[in-house]
């Protein structure tokens, strides 16, 4: 069980477009900022959109490839083609920790409709155009 503690991560749910096709993006951000460098967190997605199901291991950290170091925090950002109007599980997975979502996506909007039964370290936001 995870201590009581802030939650470790945010994930942003958004509609997005590529050349006019529509996307969802998953964006993913440590609320924890690091002064040194701004990682790249590493996502392992073993997601099955066609089964309404999203899921997502969180992994470590990476370190960018740049020149130039920066601040900030660790961030990802996965993107699938838009998906049927439906309702979809999206789990996040972190060590022996599941977090479970389920959203409901219709043709003009997104919004959660069940949270985690257990204790949260992903704070899903659903970002409206």
């Amino acid at each position: 069980m995870i201590q009581e503690k802030e939650k470790e991560y945010q994930v942003s749910l958004a509609r997005t477009a590529k050349d006019d096709t529509p996307e969802l993006a998953f964006a993913f951000r440590t609320l924890r900022e690091f002064t040194t460098f701004q990682y790249n967190l590493k996502i392992e997605n073993s997601s099955m959109p066609a089964d309404n199901h999203y899921q997502f291991k969180i992994g470590g950290m990476i370190m960018p490839l740049t020149a130039m170091p920066s601040t900030g925090h660790a961030v990802a950002v996965v993107k699938f083609p838009f998906p049927s109007v439906g309702t979809y599980t999206i789990e996040f997975l972190k060590k022996n920790h599941r977090n479970s979502f389920r959203v409901e996506i219709t043709a003009d909007d997104m919004k959660i409709v069940e949270l985690p039964e257990e204790k949260q370290f992903v704070d899903l936001l659903v970002k409206r155009d």
